[in-house]
Parts: structure tokens; sequence; C-alpha cells
């Protein structure tokens, strides 16, 4: 096998990045709030690293709430008429799925409030 040598540069673009370097991210989107570590910094498990501004989610709850109350009220008003033969058995079954789909989505939004407070951003 010969060897030359060969003058020239090579042109490339990329990414450094160190071994021990993490990318990471809220469970839920909102706006940073408090930042309570600066770049290099050495971290441990279960530091907390930022908080989001909750105002966002908890309107999304407070929304939730009142959506599932609404829900809760149609369907046992539904109930009674459909008891008086007033409303249909259609009525009802709908009220009913109104009234489920209401408390999924309030389990849901709390859910999210609870992982936005107490676990935010933290090294695992």
């Amino acid at each position: 096998m010969n060897q030359a040598e060969v003058t020239g540069s090579v042109q490339s673009s990329g990414q450094f990045t160190t071994d021990d370097e993490t990318m990471l991210s809220f469970k839920t989107g909102g706006i940073v709030d408090r930042i309570y570590v600066k770049e290099g910094d050495k971290i441990r498990k279960g530091q907390l690293l930022a908080t989001l501004d909750l105002t966002e989610i908890s309107s999304q709850v407070n929304q939730s709430q009142i959506a599932y109350e609404k829900a809760a009220r149609d369907y046992n008003r539904i109930e009674n008429l459909q008891k008086d033969s007033v409303a249909s058995l259609e009525q009802l079954q709908n009220s009913k799925t109104g009234l489920e789909l209401a408390k999924q989505q309030l389990a849901a939004a709390k859910f999210n409030l609870q992982y936005s407070k107490s676990e935010q951003i933290t090294m695992v």
C-alpha cells in the first residue's frame, strides 16, 4: 500500500456535544417561569431545574371543571325528563356520553396541572 500526502481542506457541518449532555423538556407546554440552574452547572437526579407559569394550565383545569359540572347538570336533567317520558333514550345516552367526555377531559387537565407543579423538569 502506498501512502501519499494530500493537502486541501474539508468543509463539514455538525453539532458538538458532550457525553453528559441531556435534552430536557416539560410534559406540558407553557412559558418557563423560572430556571434554577445555569449552563455548565452540575446537577443531581431529582433536582428541580425549571418551573412553568401555571396560569394557562390552571385556566384549562378551571374550564374543564366548569364543563364537567354543566355536563353533570345536563345529564341529571335529561335523566329526570326521560323518566317522565319527555326525553328520549337517545338524548339520555348522548347526555351520558357528554358527561363521560367532560369527566375524562377534566382528569387529563388535572393530570397535566399536577405534572406541571410537582414534576417540572427534573434530572432523571
